[in-house]
C-alpha cells in the first residue's frame, strides 16, 4: 500500500532539510505523546545508520516500530526503512528547489505486509484508502506550515 503527496513550502530548501532532519525534536514530540523512544544506534545527527526502537499503545494494543535511516544526500534525498509486526515500510523524502526562496517535498509511504495477519491489516485500510490518503497529506501539509512559520 502506497501513500504519497507533494507540498511546495516558501522557504528554502536547505531550511526545509534541515527541519525534517532535526531527529532530537522529533523525538522529544514523541515521548510527549507516550512513544518510549530508543535510539539504537548513532549515526552523525541526519545520517545513515542512526536507528530508533519505539514502543507504544495504538487502538489498546502494545506496539512495537523499528526504523533506520537508509540513504541520506543532503538537501536533496531522505530514505527511511523500518519494520513493525509483520509490515515493513519505506518513507522517502525528496526535496526540491523551486527558486531560492521556494522548495517542493515529495513524500512517499509504502507498507509492505510481510506475515498473513498483515496482509489481512493492509487490505482492510485499503477499504479506507482515501481518508488515510487526505490524513497523510493533512500531516505534511502542517509539517510545511511549521517550517515557513518557523523561518519568519
Amino acid at each position: 500500500m502506497k501513500f504519497s503527496t507533494r507540498q511546495d513550502i516558501d522557504a528554502p530548501v536547505h531550511a526545509v532539510f534541515e527541519k525534517a532532519t532535526d531527529f532530537p525534536r522529533f523525538e522529544r514530540v514523541a515521548r510527549r505523546r507516550g512513544v518510549a523512544l530508543t535510539r539504537t544506534a548513532d549515526g552523525n545527527p541526519e545520517g545513515e545508520g542512526t536507528a530508533w526502537d519505539a514502543a507504544f499503545d495504538y487502538r489498546g494494543k502494545a506496539r512495537k516500530v523499528s526504523v533506520c535511516m537508509h540513504q541520506v544526500t543532503p538537501c536533496d534525498y531522505l530514505s527511511m526503512v523500518g519494520k513493525s509486526a509483520g509490515v515493513a515500510y519505506e518513507f522517502n523524502i525528496e526535496f526540491v528547489a523551486l527558486s531560492p526562496s521556494k522548495s517542493r517535498m515529495v513524500v512517499g509511504l509504502e507498507l509492505r505486509p510481510t506475515t498473513l495477519p498483515a496482509r489481512l491489516m493492509i487490505q482492510s485500510l485499503k477499504l479506507g484508502k482515501s481518508s488515510l490518503d487526505r490524513k497523510f497529506a493533512d500531516g505534511i501539509r502542517k509539517f510545511a506550515e511549521f517550517v515557513k512559520d518557523s523561518g519568519q
